[in-house]
């Protein structure tokens, strides 16, 4: 089973999974956190839509580690999906000189200190969102104002987790027809000056999550919680 938000998505799977199959690959959909599952049959596993990973991290990391254990190929490399799985990954990015949107770390169990935060960000508007997250859960875009007026919700929320605060991206605002940018780094693998392995009857796992957990993205305003 395969979870779907919307009909673009439903026909990338279809596009997907009829590529695929059309290469001679022996494509599977599976629920990551099925135990039912044997994942050792496959030579390959792709993660393709596991949106609940983050309300299941500690799970996540365990069948990943499995995963390395069984020796079964993973796309893309596990350690790579680890380490993009927690959005501290930006301060590394950014120590190897990337240019990062100017950014601070609230530990879990930190107090908010709003005009603190606000000050040291320079900004007039913030993104605060969980350090492992997905979906815009838990997710804000706030003032100065709004901040202060839902400080006492977001402290309930560090006392679970830990968050991330950046200043609010001006060229990543919500469109008109209410949708937000985002700018995604891909990573890509590919094979340089090696022989293109045969594909004919390799076994693949499309890894998705099981159920809706309605963490849909939504436009960038305030959350309620």
């Amino acid at each position: 089973m395969l979870s779907i938000y919307t009909d673009v998505s439903e026909e990338e799977n279809s596009r997907l999974y009829d590529l695929l199959s059309q290469k001679g690959l022996n494509i599977t959909l599976e629920i990551w956190d099925d135990p039912a599952v044997d994942w050792s049959k496959y030579d390959v596993v792709v993660l393709k839509s596991p949106w609940d990973y983050f309300d299941k991290i500690t799970a996540f990391y365990a069948w990943l580690d499995k995963l390395e254990q069984l020796g079964v190929r993973v796309l893309n490399p596990t350690s790579i999906v680890r380490w993009n799985t927690d959005k501290r990954y930006l301060i590394e990015l950014q120590e190897k000189g990337v240019s990062v949107v100017p950014s601070l770390w609230l530990e879990q169990g930190a107090a908010l200190n709003v005009d603190e935060l606000f000050e040291k960000l320079q900004a007039d508007k913030v993104i605060l969102k969980p350090a492992i997250s997905g979906g815009a859960k838990n997710t804000f875009a706030l003032t100065q104002a709004e901040a202060q007026e839902q400080a006492a919700s977001i402290n309930n929320l560090l006392q679970q987790e830990s968050f991330w605060l950046s200043r609010l991206c001006r060229r990543c605002r919500p469109m008109a027809n209410g949708r937000s940018c985002s700018l995604t780094v891909s990573i890509a693998i590919r094979y340089l000056k090696q022989p293109r392995p045969a594909i004919s009857g390799c076994s693949i796992s499309l890894a998705a999550q099981c159920t809706h957990q309605n963490h849909r993205p939504t436009s960038c305003k305030p959350l309620t919680i």
